[in-house]
């Protein structure tokens, strides 16, 4: 069973783009500050929807997206990061094109090493 508190982080990370819209995020005593890849892709609405959220705002100058919490802001801060560590998780063990490319990059250039210091192992 899912906590009231993990599934209010879950809601609050989709509403600000996802796991992969994030590149940081902190907190001050009533809010938390996302660094955000795109702003843009922030669905307001759905976010001030959210149980436990009283408001939002982006700071341009600071270049960080807001979300208002209030004094409990410390605990959901703490779930926001968990489901962001086990998203990272899950997408780490996903094989990926680059990961796949990589492994074949590897190949090749062992290959090469070898031909250069052996070129009889071709044959």
């Amino acid at each position: 069973m899912v906590s009231l508190e993990r599934k209010q982080a879950e809601q609050i990370i989709q509403a600000v783009g996802g796991a992969t819209n994030i590149e940081r995020v902190i907190h001050c005593v009533t809010r938390l500050r996302f660094y955000l890849v795109d702003p843009s892709k922030v669905d307001s609405p759905r976010l001030v929807a959210i149980d436990g959220v009283a408001g939002e705002a982006f700071n341009a100058l600071l270049g960080q997206y807001q979300v208002v919490i209030g004094p409990g802001v410390h605990e959901v801060y703490e779930m926001v990061e968990n489901v962001l560590q086990d998203a990272t998780r899950e997408l780490d063990a996903q094989p990926s094109a680059s990961g796949v490319w990589q492994r074949v990059k590897q190949w090749v250039d062992g290959i090469k090493k070898t031909t250069r210091t052996n070129p009889s192992s071709l044959f």
